[in-house]
């Protein structure tokens, strides 16, 4: 393993999903949004940003897979095992 080559495929990384979001989501990214992209994949962060712009009310579950929701429970569902929006 090389930190510094590890390093600079995730800088590169990163760049490449700011500039994919800035693109389809026609503003200026945020450290959430590519924090959000780190977690969901570029693709997924794309479609959970445009969803929670259009309606921030809207459940997770129409956002991101059942997969992702099963796995992360405590960031999708509140402490009473309802599903959190966008």
């Amino acid at each position: 393993l090389d930190p510094k080559a590890n390093s600079l495929m995730m800088g590169e990384y990163i760049k490449e999903n700011k500039d994919k979001l800035q693109k389809s989501l026609g503003r200026e990214t945020n450290e959430a949004d590519l924090y959000l992209a780190h977690f969901l994949g570029g693709g997924g962060a794309e479609k959970f940003l445009k969803g929670m712009e259009k309606n921030p009310s809207m459940g997770v579950g129409k956002l991101v897979s059942a997969d992702q929701m099963k796995a992360n429970k405590s960031i999708f569902y509140d402490e009473k095992g309802r599903e959190k929006s966008a």
